[in-house]
């Protein structure tokens, strides 16, 4: 009876091989494809197995039950050789699937396409506004722009690159808005909005690389900012109409000197440059942070530059 109780070592070996992973299928059904990491690891666990079959086998050949391990080892080999053979299958089908998932059509999201559609609508009712109305042009600026950031403001604020819209860019938006809407009248404002739209913000086109492409509504509304100011305060200078800065009776818009456009203008710049350094460089003005993403993993432009140039 004590004899009967006791487990051979070829049974060991039969046991090890029959409960293992090696008699399982291999993750469901024939649509599976396992990763790299899956495969990678599947291999090395077969790896595994034969070093230690061939270790228990060295070990008990010498002694008794050597018939039992011999059958056992062979049986163990046979389920490994199948084993190979179905990571081999998968690897087939994994390659398979990736080329043709290749071959396939980019998919195109909805938001692109509805970034698309608007893209080309602003180019073409631009292209008619130029020229025509400036107070046509001036509602057109105002309900996209209003648009195209408060948008941005959202998106940015999610992914905690707000600091973004502290560019001069956006200062220079604002500038643009305080003219319109609450300093019509003042020509020494007019000049400055002119000299940034037609200077740095025109600079910055090819500068920071921007592109029109219709479906990337990012690239778009970058775009739009650098690029609508500059038609804005060209349509106020060049076009007469009711709402013109530059009139028979305006003779600043006749003749402008060289430190107007350019000497005086460098007082806000210089200014807006000083505050925006403080906020983006000292944590000490940093009074808000975006939900769920901590300060010090907020993006500030400084640490972009080298990135974006």
């Amino acid at each position: 009876m004590k004899n009967r109780a006791r487990r051979r070592p070829s049974d060991e070996v039969i046991g090890a091989g029959t409960s293992s992973k090696m008699d399982q299928p291999i993750a469901g059904d024939a649509d599976y494809e396992p990763g790299s990491n899956e495969l990678f690891a599947q291999i090395v666990d077969i790896f595994m197995k034969e070093t230690r079959l061939d270790s228990v086998t060295h070990g008990l050949e010498g002694g008794r039950g050597a018939a039992l391990v011999r059958d056992a080892n062979g049986y163990i080999k046979e389920q490994i050789r199948r084993q190979r053979a179905k990571i081999f299958d998968k690897i087939l089908k994994s390659r398979d699937a990736w080329q043709k998932k290749r071959s396939d059509p980019p998919f195109c999201r909805f938001i692109d396409k509805v970034s698309f559609t608007i893209g080309v609508a602003c180019s073409l009712i631009t292209s008619c506004l130029v020229g025509r109305s400036s107070l046509f042009m001036i509602n057109w600026y105002t309900y996209l722009i209003m648009f195209l950031i408060t948008l941005r403001l959202y998106l940015y604020r999610k992914e905690g690159y707000q600091y973004f819209l502290l560019d001069f860019c956006y200062f220079t938006t604002g500038l643009v808005f305080v003219y319109l809407y609450f300093y019509p009248n003042s020509q020494s404002l007019f000049v400055h909005i002119f000299a940034f739209a037609n200077g740095p913000l025109a600079w910055a086109v090819p500068l920071w690389r921007n592109s029109l492409v219709f479906h990337d509504l990012d690239k778009l509304t970058s775009c739009a900012i650098h690029i609508f100011p500059m038609l804005l305060t060209f349509q106020l200078r060049w076009y007469p109409s009711n709402f013109s800065v530059c009139g028979p009776s305006w003779p600043v818009c006749e003749d402008i000197a060289i430190s107007d456009i350019v000497v005086l203008p460098l007082l806000p710049y210089i200014i807006w440059q000083l505050a925006y350094t403080l906020k983006t460089q000292s944590k000490l003005f940093r009074l808000t942070k975006p939900v769920a993403i901590a300060d010090d993993d907020l993006v500030i432009p400084f640490s972009r530059y080298s990135i974006r140039l």
